[in-house]
């Protein structure tokens, strides 16, 4: 059992994926409506953005560690 804490939160937006050496874009794995755990550690202290009264954090598919409903 992992007891390391981890962010854990709900996927609302993605972008268009990152491009590869050859410069076509990578789909993401990570969809809306998706749960994560992203981060530990350090990463716990991600910034927060408030928009119309609701919490987010901007982070990158390359920090999810986890996704239920992929």
């Amino acid at each position: 059992e992992n007891k390391e804490p981890f962010n854990e939160g709900t996927i609302v937006a993605v972008g268009a994926g990152k491009y590869d050496k050859f410069g076509n874009r990578k789909p993401l794995d990570a969809k809306p409506g998706d749960k994560i755990r992203c981060g530990n550690g350090d990463y716990l202290n991600w910034p927060t953005h408030i928009i119309d009264g609701e919490e987010y954090q901007i982070i990158q598919e390359a920090d999810i560690c986890w996704i239920e409903g992929s």
